[in-house]
């Protein structure tokens, strides 16, 4: 499903960085005549995948890196987080039972949903930031708390709204008794605000230059598809869903996993008798509203609040709650040993939970494409929702062999020079010609005649969208250029002002930190 369209960013973003594009904005290869997927495309696996493949040499070999690292680090970090609240083997099972949750799994073999499956890591890593400056008081965590902040923004924007669902209780529940609550609070805003500030160079394309797509015409991107008892209780996993016509890739049935589900059940239990008792507010408060929240934004009880949530509906689909409730499970497994001391039933779960889940731990019908495939597609496979107002489908312009060509008058083109975002020629204009470069155009694009800017014209029903231009008679040297627009422009520039602060910060920061004077000694 995904799978496809993140191998393809990771090609043509590797296409672009061979180039020599850094940061990448245009990618040439992609939906026949280019767009700009670098404004608008998951950043972080994208860039990390398109540099192993300097290595690696095969898209989908780092493809699969990518998933390798996204899926350690991110166990890693959860086991490290649970250990801030329990001791190892409860964390251990814990975080086993996270990383074999069944939306994982989904988003892993079934979606190939990388971006969303990798940025789960910068929200724990957000979790053990708040953990570590709020209640162990360590400065150096504001750091972490600013790159986890930028990490799950370039990794995928809209799992920080999902994330929120346990970051802002987590936050509460930690600042809840604390003598400096306010204070503490606003350095963590600030932390996060600087994180933001240095994802601009990324965020503010995204965010303004979107109303040129078709994308940007609805503020509201909410697509109904609420889960079901079925989804939250049942035990079975689908090869195939043939009423929804799924039979190439494994059915796309969402499932929150069964004993997932009786596992918070569970600890809305205990919950519960905890709070008939009146006793102290504990971590299980956290993870129980976090999980009862997100379960319920997954259903069709909460369809009022996406279609009138702007900010929500960006999810697009509910399901993508589960992004948040794969961490309740094993974090309720981990509070139930730790509290009760059942070492041997956290084996028990880590065998269920082995016998049920190891089976599912495969792809479908993996087509073995060349990597060309890869590095050119017809289609926009982020749909026709990121296509341009201005041109038509994709696939309705046919596949030209060389960029660049003369529709009207009579001349000659040489010393073509073709770039992922720049063509270079030496025109010999015998009458007055109109040139198409077979491009869609989007902001950013110039054309220079001898050095002197001339207009550009993609508004012509014959070359719907395509850049065409005119030459006057005569030779002259062209240069077609994609350069950075001025939102463009403020964007690196507050990226680059925020990397200013973060750096002098860090620098403060670590040298008045015992365990890193190291750094200067």
């Amino acid at each position: 499903m995904d799978g496809t369209v993140h191998i393809t960013n990771i090609a043509i973003f590797h296409q672009a960085l061979e180039a020599g594009d850094f940061p990448v904005r245009w990618t040439d290869g992609f939906a026949n005549y280019g767009l700009p997927m670098g404004s608008f495309a998951q950043q972080l696996t994208s860039y990390l995948g398109g540099f192993l493949t300097f290595f690696s040499g095969d898209v989908i070999t780092a493809f699969n890196w990518v998933y390798v690292i996204g899926t350690i680090t991110s166990v890693l970090a959860f086991y490290l987080f649970l250990r801030l609240h329990v001791s190892a083997w409860p964390a251990t099972v814990g975080a086993f039972l996270f990383n074999f949750a069944p939306y994982r799994i989904i988003n892993f073999y079934i979606r190939g949903a990388l971006p969303e499956y990798f940025s789960s890591l910068f929200v724990i890593t957000l979790l053990i930031g708040f953990h570590l400056y709020i209640k162990k008081k360590q400065l150096w965590s504001l750091l972490l708390i600013t790159l986890s902040t930028w990490g799950l923004v370039l990794s995928h924007p809209m799992n920080a709204i999902t994330g929120s669902v346990i970051l802002g209780p987590y936050l509460l529940f930690l600042l809840w008794r604390e003598k400096k609550a306010f204070k503490l609070l606003l350095a963590v805003v600030a932390s996060i605000g600087l994180g933001l500030v240095l994802s601009a160079y990324y965020l503010i394309p995204l965010l303004k230059e979107v109303q040129y797509l078709n994308y940007g015409s609805s503020s509201n991107h909410y697509n109904p598809s609420p889960l079901s008892w079925l989804n939250f209780f049942s035990p079975h996993w689908f090869y195939y869903l043939v009423q929804h016509n799924e039979i190439l890739s494994r059915g796309h049935f969402i499932t929150v996993g069964l004993p997932e589900m009786l596992l918070f059940l569970a600890g809305i239990g205990v919950w519960i008798a905890r709070r008939i008792r009146k006793q102290t507010i504990d971590i299980l408060d956290v993870i129980v509203v976090a999980g009862g929240i997100s379960l319920f934004l997954t259903t069709q009880l909460a369809d009022g609040l996406y279609r009138q949530i702007d900010v929500l509906s960006n999810i697009q689909f509910p399901w993508r709650m589960l992004s948040t409730f794969i961490f309740i499970p094993g974090a309720i497994a981990a509070y139930g040993l730790q509290k009760f001391h059942w070492p041997v039933i956290g084996l028990v779960l880590i065998i269920l939970i082995s016998w049920m889940r190891f089976p599912e731990v495969y792809g479908k019908n993996f087509t073995d494409f060349p990597q060309s495939h890869y590095y050119f597609t017809i289609d926009n496979l982020h749909t026709a929702n990121m296509n341009t107002v201005w041109t038509a489908r994709t696939t309705e312009y046919p596949v030209e062999a060389t960029k660049v060509g003369i529709i009207e008058g009579e001349g000659r083109i040489s010393e073509l020079a073709v770039g992922n975002s720049v063509r270079k020629f030496t025109v010999e204009a015998k009458t007055s010609l109109r040139l198409v470069d077979y491009t869609f155009y989007f902001p950013g694009w110039n054309v220079y005649v001898d050095g002197q800017a001339q207009p550009i014209e993609f508004q012509d029903v014959n070359y719907r969208g395509v850049i065409t231009y005119r030459v006057p008679v005569g030779r002259h040297q062209i240069e077609v250029l994609f350069e950075e627009t001025k939102t463009v422009k403020i964007g690196n520039l507050i990226s680059l002002v925020g990397w200013g602060v973060f750096c002098l910060f860090a620098l403060i920061t670590l040298t008045r930190t015992k365990n890193f004077r190291w750094l200067i000694s």
